[in-house]
């Protein structure tokens, strides 16, 4: 009965080491690199932000043409450096897709492309 009572101690002991090797470590570096990944975001996602703070007086003002020059600048810069060559990068390409398409629609944007892909020869 003692070595029994040994056994079921040493079984428990085991599957609880086991849950937190297995599940409890795993799970706390992931949720460390994730806020990492957060707080390395943030200046990205702030700088957005105030990007798109700083074109919405434009919208309310009526200066249309300011705020789409504004707008298609990030546009621009994404297109050369990321969609212009997409490889097989999937994303990549729809979005040069979705870029091209708006830009033959838009002469704006479709300039500030042209400017933007000069540049990259400077």
């Amino acid at each position: 009965m003692k070595s029994f009572a040994t056994f079921i101690l040493g079984l428990a002991l085991g599957v609880a080491v086991t849950w937190f090797v297995a599940y409890v470590h795993p799970r706390r570096e992931a949720d460390r690199r994730g806020l990492a990944y957060i707080n390395r975001a943030e200046p990205e996602f702030s700088g957005t932000a105030i990007y798109a703070l700083s074109t919405i007086p434009l919208i309310e003002s009526g200066d249309t043409n300011a705020a789409i020059e504004r707008l298609s600048h990030p546009i621009a810069t994404y297109y050369r450096l990321y969609a212009s060559d997409p490889g097989t990068n999937e994303y990549r390409a729809k979005m040069r897709d979705t870029i091209d398409k708006f830009a033959r629609s838009n002469a704006v944007v479709a300039a500030s492309i042209q400017r933007e892909m000069t540049r990259e020869h400077e």
